[in-house]
This record gives structure tokens, C-alpha cells and sequence, in this order.
């Protein structure tokens, strides 16, 4: 775990684009375990207190749900696509994560996708703490000395990029709040459609996802046995010739 792990959304904000960078890193090949390691223990604490975090009373998720109680629709898909720059540029993200990010509102918007978006707090949640759990999972087999597979690793990446999608809005949410009508009215808006688009983003990944995190374990379990039978034939003496 982080020394030092972060105790508001503000904080985690912060470190999700630390935690893409790493991921980046653990996506190329000659990367180390150590670099696994590193990696999926911070998406591991990030998650858990991200989960944590948006799951108390007071939380921005809990707020946005109850300041709008119906779906809205991205009309103008390009004036939401820099909308959401500008707030993954204030997260620091890359540009190289903006354009992926840009990339994502696109073709979600392309296949009519944001339309009735909307606030579920318990379907954000779960899909987080899903992947909150894949995380910790991939993080318990680095720190058997097992590297991650460049598949799981990308998945993981875009479902973090995601991630940011849902966190970065909801950050806008308590100072929109207290800015008199219409800056509830634009806070709202552009924090429930950015959420909205993160949850039907990463519920697309979250199966494969799951079959991945399955796919490692079985491999770990795999990679146990075949040491097992080399250290049993290790320990075996040689046979004997006869003689004759």
C-alpha cells in the first residue's frame, strides 16, 4: 500500500495520471516485475479509495444523482469533446490519454451512445469496485513475481482512462453547486454527461476485463505446477544405468 494513500477525490485526481504513466510503462515488454508491481499497487489503492470515497453520504457521485433526476443528451459532440479536454488538461493528463479520451467521446457519440445519459450511483460504483478488485487481484500475483500480460495491461489502461472520465467532472460538481442556478445548471450538465460516458465506456470493458484477470490466475496456477514438476525432478536422482 501508499505510504501516503489519498483521502478525497481531489487527491485522487491528482495521481490518476501517475497511474496511466505507470501502466504505460508495464504495457512494454521489456518493462520489470518491479514495474508491475509498482503499477497495479497504486491502481489498487487508488481504486479502493476512490471507491470509498464516492461511496459516503456527502459524496459528489450522491449530489450529482440527486441535482438531476432525469437523462440529458449530447447534442454537440465536439463542444463536449472540448469540454472534457479542458478538464483532463487541468487533471494533467497527457495529451497523448486526451486524445484517446477524444477518441472514446467520439465513437460513443458516433453509435448514439450519448444519449440518455445518466447518474446511477450504484452502477458506477459496482463497475469501480470491479475493477477496483481486478486491480488488487493483478496486484497480489506482481508481488508473486508475476508480470501482467500487455493484454490485461491495456484493458486496464483504458478502463483507468475512464476512470478519469468520471472522476475529473465530478471534481466541478460541489463549486457548481455553490455558484447560484447556473452554475448548478452547467456543472450538472457536463458532470452527468462525462460520468454517463465514463460508466457506458467501462462497462463495455469490464467483461473482457474479468476474463483476463480469470485468464492470469489460471496461467499463475499453470506456471505453480510446472516449477512444482521441475523442482520434483530436480530433487530426483538419475537413473542408473544397468549393467549388463
Amino acid at each position: 500500500m501508499q505510504p501516503n494513500p489519498p483521502q478525497n477525490l481531489t487527491e485522487i485526481a491528482k495521481q490518476l495520471p501517475d497511474l496511466l504513466e505507470k501502466l504505460g510503462v508495464a504495457a512494454n515488454k521489456s518493462s520489470t516485475v518491479e514495474q508491475h508491481r509498482e503499477a497495479f499497487r497504486m491502481g489498487c489503492d487508488l481504486l479502493t479509495a476512490l471507491v470509498d470515497c464516492l461511496d459516503k453520504k456527502d459524496s459528489a457521485l450522491k449530489t450529482l444523482q440527486a441535482a438531476l433526476g432525469f437523462s440529458i443528451s449530447v447534442d454537440d459532440i465536439e463542444k463536449f469533446v472540448t469540454a472534457e479536454s479542458d478538464v483532463l488538461r487541468r487533471m494533467n493528463l497527457t495529451e497523448k490519454d486526451i486524445k484517446a479520451a477524444n477518441e472514446l467521446l467520439r465513437s460513443l457519440g458516433k453509435n448514439g451512445e450519448l444519449r440518455d445519459l445518466q447518474v446511477n450511483e450504484s452502477q458506477t460504483l459496482e463497475m469501480l469496485k470491479s475493477l477496483r478488485d481486478s486491480l488488487c487481484y493483478l496486484a497480489s500475483l506482481t508481488e508473486r513475481n508475476r508480470k501482467v500480460s500487455t493484454e490485461t495491461v491495456d484493458i486496464v489502461s483504458d478502463s483507468v482512462l475512464d476512470t478519469c472520465l468520471i472522476t475529473g467532472d465530478l471534481l466541478a460538481v460541489p463549486v457548481g453547486m455553490a455558484a447560484g442556478p447556473l452554475g448548478v445548471t452547467a456543472a450538472v450538465f457536463l458532470a452527468v454527461a462525462s460520468v454517463g460516458s465514463g460508466l457506458k465506456s467501462i462497462f463495455k470493458k469490464i467483461g473482457k476485463l474479468r476474463d483476463r484477470v480469470r485468464q492470469e490466475g489460471e496461467d499463475e496456477k499453470q506456471s505453480e505446477s510446472s516449477d512444482q514438476i521441475r523442482k520434483a525432478l530436480r530433487k530426483k536422482p538419475a537413473p542408473k544405468l544397468e549393467k549388463k
